[in-house]
């Protein structure tokens, strides 16, 4: 039985192992380096400008937080206690008190517009606003939210449960101090559900399995990865088969970073439950503890997935527009940024797994055909339009044995800018037999530098030379933070419709 186990301190190594610790079945992990991150440590860019390596991202590696787990088990001790200590002098009625104060029982007290200290600008706003209003998560006492505060492993019994209803209730009969499924908990309050019987719910539907035998540690804060575990449990065990499975070989950008927690990670990203989570690139941290506005986000993004029902080409959407057309904001951009605009088209990108995630933006082609010609036009999160020119190198990423194509957009040469698209290329960029990293490495730089002369213009390489190779790329992904689609060989149809563009 695996439990939501916890790293208790950090290795970082350049090809590490995992570890187990046999202290209560906690595990503890060597750091893989992380997808987008090897791109720093181990990619070669053949003819990058300046002849600087970047990842795709220009992103930092994954660097896990140091911590005192002697510290985080006294400060759990000292809160046990105070409220132990509590119960047995005031009474049963000051679970239910105690509940409301951690903000994480009943209908709101104070309605999500009403939260002063979650304005719209939060990242969290929607996500905070629709679970309070829902009633699964609400204020404190004093009418704040507190998004950035931590969240208790008995406060997220609770969400979790109230995330799954109708499916899943608690009763009064939930839990029975004759029959509990921990023994860390204090006396069931026959007056409340908090939080015996909303830890017994989630262990009675294999949402959790405690954090040791026999102890589920009500009171120590969760971290993102048991966050992530406890709720694609739930969605499995509780609704099988509305999660997507990710197509074999799939990896989030943060890599294999434990035994227990890494293949529920997956099918959460793959499925678009992480979305919206601020910063959430290859340099976050699963390990640290989550936010209350982080978990709004993650069990907003379960409460409104949506199955996709598109598949193929029709999981890209291509409209060629006209001029006048547009919107008066972004003609008005185009004409300011874009010298002579020829075509211009809007795609829309959709998630295979989950139809609420996608990705719009407008391509724009101008009367000068080099590698520089092409344009790219977006609204961000926070509805600022920008435009950038799109310019495209071969990466290499030694670690993964795998070479790419990747199309990114330049609003200022001299920072290092996201990628907009990156195929994944096949044939004879695929690894030989017994070939190492660094023979790799060696041979499709030979290759890339190859792809470049034939097809580039300067650094760049032209992609509207290459795009019978991009339409057969054994994979695709478009990075517009917060958003990353992936498309794999089963999407074909999708990487050669998006290919054709160029």
């Amino acid at each position: 039985m695996k439990h939501e186990v916890e790293r208790q301190a950090p290795i970082v190594e350049e090809n590490p192992g995992l570890r187990t610790s046999c202290n209560e079945g906690q595990a503890s992990s060597g750091q893989n380096p992380t997808f987008l991150g090897k791109l720093r440590k181990k990619a070669t860019i053949p003819l990058a400008v300046a002849g600087v390596a970047t990842g795709l991202l220009g992103a930092k590696m994954f660097a896990p937080t140091e911590r005192s787990t002697d510290q985080e088990a006294l400060n759990s001790f000292k809160q046990r206690t105070t409220i132990e200590k509590v119960l047995s002098e005031t009474g049963d009625a000051i679970t239910v008190q105690n509940a409301k104060a951690e903000g994480v029982i009943g209908e709101p007290a104070f309605k999500a517009a009403s939260f002063p200290d979650v304005s719209e600008s939060n990242p969290y706003y929607e996500a905070i606003t629709g679970m309070a209003d829902a009633g699964i998560i609400s204020g404190f006492d004093d009418g704040t939210f507190g998004p950035d505060k931590l969240v208790t492993r008995q406060q997220f019994a609770k969400m979790i449960v109230g995330a799954m209803s109708p499916t899943v209730a608690a009763t009064e009969d939930s839990w029975q101090d004759s029959n509990k499924p921990f023994n860390d908990l204090v006396p069931d309050d026959p007056n409340s559900l908090y939080p015996n019987d909303y830890v017994a719910v989630a262990a009675a539907n294999g949402i959790t399995q405690g954090k040791s035998p026999g102890k589920y540690a009500p009171y120590d804060n969760i971290t993102r990865a048991q966050v992530d575990t406890m709720m694609v449990r739930a969605a499995k065990n509780l609704q099988a088969g509305r999660l997507a499975t990710p197509p074999e070989g799939y990896q989030s950008i943060l890599g294999n970073f434990s035994p227990d927690h890494t293949a529920l990670w997956n099918m959460a990203d793959y499925n678009g439950l992480l979305m919206k989570l601020a910063d959430y690139d290859n340099s976050w941290d699963p390990w640290q503890n989550a936010t209350r506005g982080e978990v709004a986000q993650m069990l907003w993004n379960l409460k409104n997935y949506k199955e996709q029902t598109k598949s193929g080409a029709d999981l890209v959407g291509l409209e060629k527009l006209a001029q006048g057309s547009l919107s008066a904001d972004i003609q008005a951009l185009i004409n300011k940024d874009i010298p002579n605009p020829e075509e211009i088209s809007k795609i829309t990108l959709n998630d295979p797994a989950n139809a609420t995630k996608e990705i719009s933006f407008y391509i724009v082609k101008t009367a000068d055909k080099s590698a520089t010609g092409t344009y790219f036009v977006q609204e961000s999160a926070d509805g600022e339009l920008f435009a950038g020119k799109i310019q495209a190198q071969p990466i290499i990423m030694a670690n993964e044995y795998k070479t790419y194509v990747a199309a990114r957009y330049f609003i200022n040469p001299s920072v290092v800018p996201p990628t907009l698209f990156a195929f994944e290329l096949g044939g004879v960029f695929q690894k030989l037999e017994n070939e190492t990293q660094d023979m790799y490495a060696e041979r499709a730089s030979q290759q890339a530098g190859s792809l470049q002369q034939e097809h580039g213009d300067g650094s760049f390489i032209k992609l509207g030379e290459i795009t019978d190779l991009l339409s057969q790329s054994e994979g695709f992904m478009s990075i517009l933070l917060p958003t990353v689609i992936k498309y794999s060989s089963e999407q074909t149809g999708a990487i050669k419709k998006i290919a054709n563009i160029f």
